[in-house]
């Protein structure tokens, strides 16, 4: 439960403008849509292996914090960690930005120890 309208977030236009990003940068392909059906979009090859660590995710977590921006407003900030076979994945999602990594045993080591101090 987020305390603020997650609706205002979640537009088409938010939506269709990350989707575009993401093609822009080489992670996902897209087809242009075509008459009654929409565009579509598949990973690229660079974010295959991200895709395939999911598809066999053996756990993740998803972690959320909210603090006072300075004008007054919440800032917050999402995390997913997703455990595949042969790796941790840290996907970063945030109003202003974000990232994605591949954390080797000793950045997952050093992560979690920062989340517990």
């Amino acid at each position: 439960m987020l305390p603020f309208d997650v609706t205002a977030t979640a537009q088409v236009a938010t939506v269709a403008g990350s989707l575009a990003r993401l093609v822009a940068v080489g992670l996902l392909e897209s087809a242009e849509a075509s008459g009654a059906l929409p565009s579509l979009f598949t990973p690229a090859v660079a974010l295959q292996p991200l895709v395939e660590e999911c598809s066999r995710a053996v756990a993740h977590v998803a972690l959320s914090t909210l603090r006072p921006a300075p004008d007054g407003t919440l800032a917050y900030e999402s995390a997913l960690l997703v455990r595949g076979p042969m790796s941790l994945w840290l996907l970063s999602l945030a109003p202003q930005g974000g990232g994605l990594a591949s954390l080797s045993p000793g950045g997952a080591s050093r992560l979690v120890a920062r989340l517990a101090a």
